[in-house]
């Protein structure tokens, strides 16, 4: 038994020590806080760029990035969390001020609801499909 975990051991570290690491670059100067894949092809991925909000798809495993949402408001998005290959929702919070932000899509990015809350929203994570957990800067 000793062997075969040793063994198992030795081949985990050789595996592990012969892995591949590729740096992928988006066209555009964004500064990435999030990611998420729900696959290995389809991911989601978002930040900020002069205070403006982005949200980012992509369907290729990150060789090529769409921004799918942005606006002009003083506004980062922290974090983003896919429930399925539809369904994503990204949190975030204002510049300067308090007050947060969920938004949700049903449709890959094409279109987006916003909901506005009175706290900096910084992390978002779903245990199942109906569950969710928000952490915010406050504590709560």
């Amino acid at each position: 038994m000793k062997k075969i975990i040793f063994l198992f051991v030795c081949l985990f570290a050789f595996s592990c020590s012969y892995s591949q690491w590729n740096s992928l670059y988006y066209n555009n100067i964004i500064d990435i806080e999030a990611i998420d894949f729900y696959s290995f092809k389809l991911g989601f991925a978002v930040g900020e760029s002069s205070f403006n909000p982005y949200i980012l798809r992509t369907n290729n495993g990150g060789h090529k990035w769409d921004t799918v949402y942005t606006n002009s408001s003083s506004m980062i998005y922290k974090d983003v969390c896919m429930l399925d290959s539809s369904k994503v929702v990204a949190v975030g919070h204002k510049v300067n001020s308090t007050g947060g932000i969920i938004s949700l899509t049903l449709d890959k990015g094409a279109t987006w609801q916003h909901t506005s809350f009175n706290y900096n929203l910084h992390k978002v994570i779903f245990t199942s499909f109906n569950l969710g957990y928000i952490l915010t800067y406050d504590g709560i």
